[in-house]
């Protein structure tokens, strides 16, 4: 069983279902609960379309239920970092270097990107947990670069500071990389 999920599986599920017969169901929108609701509805048997979130076939034909919710907690789900055993993901130089996030969503709707229609509201992860993370990353795979995926990290400053304050406080020597807005830096 084949399941993909994104930004671009969001937007074009259909396209993705009518094109490629080898893909068996496209998770919509965020995906850690929808995911995991779908993976226990194959392993039971039970009928999918009552799960929000998915896109799948019925009948042969592409077919989407309603959106899921959106997740509020982004600290409920945790990122299976010890699956990444010994590999050596690098970035900047060669340096050992993962990919997390703060936050997810923009408030500003900035006409030539998409994140503010496909994360619907900004939220953060909790400061001190995602610093203690990022703390453990460290000491415990190598970790010298973190990556930022978040569309704009910066948009609750009192958010931000609060996580840049945690992280500065374990004084671990990691290169950060992001974006930000050039108006969140000048305030």
């Amino acid at each position: 069983i084949v399941i993909i999920g994104g930004v671009f599986p969001t937007y074009h599920w259909q396209q993705i279902l009518e094109e490629n017969p080898q893909i068996d169901h496209v998770v919509c929108g965020e995906g850690e609960e929808v995911a995991l609701r779908l993976i226990q509805a194959l392993q039971d048997g039970s009928a999918l379309d009552t799960i929000k979130g998915i896109a799948t076939r019925k009948d042969g034909k592409p077919y989407r239920t309603p959106p899921a919710p959106t997740l509020q907690d982004l600290d409920a789900y945790r990122i299976g970092w010890e699956l990444m055993g010994s590999n050596h993901y690098t970035y900047w130089g060669q340096r050992k270097a993962v990919v997390i996030q703060f936050s997810r969503g923009c408030p500003y709707p900035c006409t030539y990107c998409g994140q503010s229609l496909f994360w619907k509201k900004w939220r953060c992860r909790d400061p001190q947990k995602l610093a203690d993370e990022i703390e453990m990353l460290k000491k415990t795979y190598g970790i010298q670069v973190i990556n930022f995926a978040d569309e704009n990290p910066s948009s609750n400053p009192r958010e931000w500071k609060a996580f840049l304050e945690a992280l500065v406080a374990k004084d671990l020597g990691l290169i950060l990389v992001g974006s930000i807005r050039a108006d969140n830096i000048v305030r």
